[in-house]
């Protein structure tokens, strides 16, 4: 199934939501119906995002480049993190040195602020071993790099996605769109007090959730004896 952008979610949960007349061909300078709906994409998306701070359709893994001397990082400005970061993941991050390879790699622990803070004095140059996300989102890394070619590697969940023109398609996998469809539809129905078109939306939504619920988070897994 291909993807589906912000304005064709709006035509289809307006069809869907049997409101009379055409559906609107843009997204923009809406009013009434049209403009109800085009609301209704929107506060569903941003609703399903902030369900789960751990969905895989808002994980991302990157490879940040290090500055000598400079153990400051604004992840939107210095990484270019489109989107902005909601939540790092905090194992499983490394740095190494590319002139050397990957084998070179020196996994680093996550410290919370108040304890990487008593690290810090004296400064300390090094192949950074730990890292912190500062109160105001910036990430720090101790020791300070101390010469040029060092990288380092996060996972980490993006901020929700806003959709904004008509263009703009939702991160999630194009075989889940749907569920933006009738979600925009349940709200709709529920404020028109709609009951019988609320209950068909919500069946099509819940069907789509089981399986997004299935598919988009990290699996469970259970220990076994080891020998």
């Amino acid at each position: 199934m291909p993807s589906r952008t912000f304005v064709e979610l709006v035509q289809q949960a307006y069809k869907e939501a049997g409101i009379g007349g055409a559906a609107p061909t843009t997204v923009a300078n809406q009013i009434g119906r049209s403009a109800d709906m085009v609301r209704w994409v929107q506060k569903f998306w941003e609703k399903l995002q902030n369900e789960r701070s751990d969905w895989s359709f808002n994980w991302r893994t990157s490879t940040f480049a290090l500055t000598n001397g400079n153990d400051y990082y604004n992840p939107e400005t210095d990484f270019a993190v489109t989107g902005g970061v909601r939540e790092f993941v905090r194992d499983g991050a490394y740095c190494y040195d590319t002139t050397v390879g990957i084998n070179s790699r020196q996994w680093m622990e996550y410290l919370e602020w108040e304890r990487f803070r008593t690290l810090i004095v004296p400064i300390t140059p090094g192949i950074p071993k730990a890292y912190t996300v500062m109160p105001e989102g910036i990430l720090r890394y101790w020791p300070r790099p101390d010469r040029a070619n060092l990288v380092t590697v996060h996972e980490y969940q993006l901020n929700p996605q806003e959709l904004s023109v008509d263009a703009d398609v939702p991160r999630l996998p194009a075989k889940f769109h749907d569920i933006i469809v009738w979600g925009a539809v349940m709200l709709h129905a529920d404020r028109i007090k709609d009951a019988q078109r609320y209950d068909t939306a919500k069946g099509e939504h819940d069907s789509y959730h089981e399986r997004l619920m299935a598919e988009c988070l990290p699996k469970l897994m259970f220990g076994g004896p080891l020998a």
